[in-house]
């Protein structure tokens, strides 16, 4: 999240998904904090495809760890201080978890 690297930001994120997928077990316990992680975090280096990376991490979070990661997205959707774009975004992440 604070990294000065756009590098770095561009391949941990390319990685998510699929480590995120893949480690089940392991991602339970910082689900919630990882959502709130790529919830916040902005696209500083203009990384191509940065929005479709960072929602693709989100949904593999979703689905992984749907109750407490979707209860955490609706408290903060109704929460103050949420740009449209993130409430948005909280919007596509829940839908796209319903899709076949």
């Amino acid at each position: 999240m604070s990294s000065d690297d756009p590098e770095r930001v561009e391949l941990s994120l390319q990685a998510a998904d699929g480590l995120l997928r893949r480690n089940i077990s392991t991602t339970r316990e910082v689900s919630v904090q990882f959502s709130k992680v790529l919830l916040h975090l902005e696209d500083r280096y203009n990384i191509t495809g940065f929005y479709t990376l960072r929602q693709n991490a989100m949904v593999a979070l979703a689905i992984t760890h749907t109750q407490p990661v979707v209860e955490y997205l609706t408290a903060e959707f109704y929460s103050l201080n949420y740009s449209l774009r993130q409430r948005l975004d909280i919007l596509e992440v829940k839908t796209l978890i319903l899709q076949p």
